[in-house]
């Protein structure tokens, strides 16, 4: 359903939305840091990634395409991998990281992903 506007929206988007919030908003009440990779996601008249749910303003990347089956999975994945070693090196690496696909949560920071030969 699209997030519509007026009677079609609640608290967490659209009367589609779990009562309680999507899994994000879980997190956020439990004080879980969050990252979006183009989950819920849509680009403005600026071109601009932009958050389609409350839950998501201020918790997305601001890179990483929203769904689009021209972009290549690796292209996805290269923006992916930059930010999250960005985000390990600085010390900000999320808990809970969501994208299209799927929504990973871990306890403690990941070191799951392996460093690309460039």
């Amino acid at each position: 359903m699209s997030e519509g506007t007026g009677a079609n929206r609640n608290a967490y988007g659209n009367v589609a939305a779990p009562l309680d919030g999507y899994i994000w908003d879980a997190c956020v009440r439990k004080k879980v840091s969050v990252r979006s990779f183009g989950e819920f996601v849509h680009v403005d008249a600026a071109h601009k990634n932009v958050a389609s749910v409350p839950g998501l303003e201020g918790r997305i990347s601001p890179n990483y395409p929203p769904w689009d089956l021209k972009i290549p999975d690796e292209k996805r994945a290269d923006i992916f991998i930059e930010e999250f070693h960005q985000a390990e090196a600085g010390g900000t690496l999320r808990r809970c990281r969501s994208s299209g696909s799927a929504t990973i949560t871990r306890a403690a920071p990941a070191r799951s992903i392996r460093r690309r030969a460039r």
